[in-house]
């Protein structure tokens, strides 16, 4: 194999994995949910087809009122939250819930509120940096030893118009785009394809090679 061919398969190998290990990404219906939330509801404008929301408005952090989730990273780094929101029709009513503000089990520390995010989007499913969108401080750290270990994190209903769809994890030095960011939670068939292609192109040239 030419020394020219094996540094560009590298690279290819490495840029993909690089772009998915940015971003943590799953379904808002994927988690442990709480009895003051509904069973995922059907929804063709959702990524899967599903969203959850809350059942009881202003609704507080109890545990009946939490979902919680399972998150593994693969990279050390800094990351910022998103959500992808869907503000019901009464507005300003329907646009709140809280988050935690670390991993800590079996609950955060602390609580988020974000507030206000009819602001974002209304009647229409949106991303939304909550990281930058609350007030203070609002980064996860994982650190060398988080890497593929399991972290907990939890949010709680405020109000019963709010749907979430999807929360993903990206690396705060960088800006993603709704496409990435979807893809991240339900990967597009062409990354797949192009995953596939490299590990089928690496093993030929691997046989070529013997």
């Amino acid at each position: 194999m030419k020394k020219t061919t094996q540094l560009t398969l590298l690279a290819l190998l490495t840029a993909v994995a690089s772009a998915n290990a940015a971003i943590v990404g799953f379904e808002a219906e994927s988690g442990t949910l709480g009895i003051h939330f509904d069973p995922a509801i059907a929804d063709v404008a959702a990524l899967g087809g599903e969203y959850i929301t809350s059942s009881v408005d202003q609704g507080g952090t109890g545990a009946n009122n939490v979902v919680t989730y399972s998150v593994t990273f693969a990279e050390a780094d800094t990351y910022e939250l998103y959500g992808k929101i869907y503000v019901g029709p009464n507005g300003v009513f329907d646009d709140s819930f809280f988050f935690g503000s670390d991993f800590t089990t079996p609950s955060p520390t602390a609580w988020t509120l974000a507030n206000g995010l009819a602001s974002e989007s209304v009647e229409a499913y949106a991303w939304v940096n909550l990281s930058e969108f609350v007030a203070g401080d609002n980064f996860y750290t994982i650190a060398g030893a988080d890497v593929g270990v399991a972290q907990t994190f939890q949010i709680a209903g405020r109000e019963d118009g709010l749907r979430f769809d999807a929360f993903a994890f990206g690396t705060s030095t960088e800006t993603f785009s709704d496409a990435q960011l979807d893809a991240a939670v339900i990967p597009e068939p062409g990354t797949y394809a192009l995953l596939a292609g490299c590990f089928a192109l690496a093993s030929v040239m691997i046989r070529r090679r013997r």
